[in-house]
């Protein structure tokens, strides 16, 4: 009994481990998103050098902004996964 009981304590650890690691990583590709959807406008009404610049770093944010959407979109569809799992436990 013993045994199954700190089994159990400790898979829910592990669990919530995953969870705030998950939800650090869904809250830091949310950021990137923000930040280069603002980068994209302030680039937008940039003009001369400023706008250049402007651009090569929007160029450079390109990957982080593309694996944040990822992350965000992975996060989602497992949302509504566990969701159905839910709903079909009752």
């Amino acid at each position: 009994m013993r045994l199954l009981i700190t089994f159990a304590l400790s898979w829910m650890a592990l669990h919530v481990c995953a969870a705030t690691s998950s939800n650090e990583e869904l809250g830091a590709a949310q950021a990137v998103i923000v930040h280069y959807k603002e980068l994209r406008k302030v680039c937008s009404i940039a003009r001369g050098d400023d706008r250049k610049e402007c651009f090569r770093e929007l160029t450079e944010a390109t990957d982080n902004y593309q694996q944040a959407k990822i992350i965000v979109r992975d996060a989602k569809d497992k949302e509504v996964r566990e969701l159905h799992v839910v709903t079909n436990v009752y």
